[in-house]
């Protein structure tokens, strides 16, 4: 898919993100329906059931990411035209505000988390959103979909100021797998408490 200057995390690659592993459990499960009427033992269609899934797991791991090396290299050319060489340190998320609710991915966009000295900042395709670090009480984990399927989940910055509850949700991009970045994530959550405490 070709990238413009608009959002990029369209509902096209959300899609296109999502079709192997759903082509992978839906071939399983209509291999398992066939061999049941076609008289196999029960038990045997149901291996097969299972297979397709544990399938679908290892692809959504392996290729649930479709393209995000794509996706990083151009918002690293967007951070570039509006920052110039600014080496502030950053890392690729999937982000989202705490109502979004996506039906084939908890990312409302994606792009930069930027920890600056006195504020953390989400440089996206479609969203720029920011919290004060003197407003970010917490930095902890939330589910997401990838959490039930032990693939990952938000990392949430929470606070409150006088008026309103502040929380922005993350979720590392940068590994090429989902696999990956489950790791990955795990330091990425010890930082950001390092960098609230700093």
């Amino acid at each position: 898919m070709p990238l413009t200057d608009g959002p990029l995390w369209t509902r096209q690659r959300q899609l296109a993100a999502n079709a192997l592993p759903l082509a992978v459990l839906v071939a399983g499960i209509v291999w398992a329906v066939v061999m049941d009427r076609a008289g196999a033992v029960h038990a045997q269609s149901l291996v097969v059931a299972g297979g397709g899934a544990v399938a679908a797991w290892v692809t959504v791991g392996l290729f649930g990411l479709w393209d995000n090396g794509r996706l990083k290299h151009e918002m690293g050319r967007r951070w570039h035209e509006a920052h110039g060489f600014d080496r502030t340190e950053k890392y690729f998320v999937g982000c989202a505000r705490p109502a979004y609710r996506g039906l084939l991915d908890p990312h409302e966009d994606v792009g930069w988390l930027v920890l600056h000295d006195d504020k953390v900042e989400f440089f996206g395709s479609l969203l720029n959103l920011s919290m004060d670090k003197v407003d970010v009480g917490q930095v902890v984990r939330r589910p997401n979909p990838h959490s039930w399927l032990g693939l990952g989940g938000w990392i949430s910055l929470e606070g409150q100021t006088a008026d309103r509850s502040l929380r922005l949700l993350v979720e590392i991009r940068e590994a090429r797998t989902l696999w990956g970045n489950v790791l990955a994530s795990r330091r990425l959550l010890v930082r950001l408490r390092e960098w609230r405490k700093a």
